[in-house]
């Protein structure tokens, strides 16, 4: 059983931000109006943030505040039934694929089918010196304003 995603929220906000996927087309959601026809949109919370957010609250019904949206603030508000994956800054976090949209599912596992079937890559290494060998290599010199002193 997975943890509540209020709770999971706040442990990601105690180390950073949280980027909270939604399906803005649920009627209870408020973004602005641009955003409501897609099958997915990302927010980013954070206490920290560059634009601060003062209103932000985390509710037993959901996640709201002021977000500025190319610089226009907009006050939105997500309830926690149209989340359906939080990712931390550091990319740990939840998803719960049974809350996710189809459109964003299907994706999601055409990605995956893709990388399985991808060919892995091998990369190989090998030393060059651009035909200088490192003895017959120009030494650096030390800048002038810099002196060695012995003692």
């Amino acid at each position: 059983m997975k943890p509540e995603k209020k709770q999971v929220a706040l442990a990601l906000l105690n180390t950073g931000t949280v980027f909270v996927h939604l399906d803005p087309r649920k009627p209870e959601v408020c973004v602005p109006m641009r955003l409501r026809l897609q099958a997915q949109v990302v927010l980013q919370f954070g206490f920290n943030m560059p634009t601060p957010i003062p209103d932000m609250v985390l509710s037993e019904t959901g996640i709201s505040g002021t977000l500025s949206f190319k610089g226009v603030p907009f006050k939105v508000d997500v309830p926690w039934s149209a989340i359906f994956a939080l990712v931390g800054d550091d990319a740990r976090g939840l998803v719960w694929e049974d809350e996710m949209p189809k459109e964003v599912a299907t994706q999601v596992a055409a990605e995956k089918t893709k990388l399985a079937h991808a060919p892995l890559k091998t990369q190989t290494l090998k030393a060059i010196d651009g035909g200088k060998s490192a003895s017959k290599a120009p030494k650096k010199e030390r800048p002038s304003h810099l002196r060695l002193v012995k003692k």
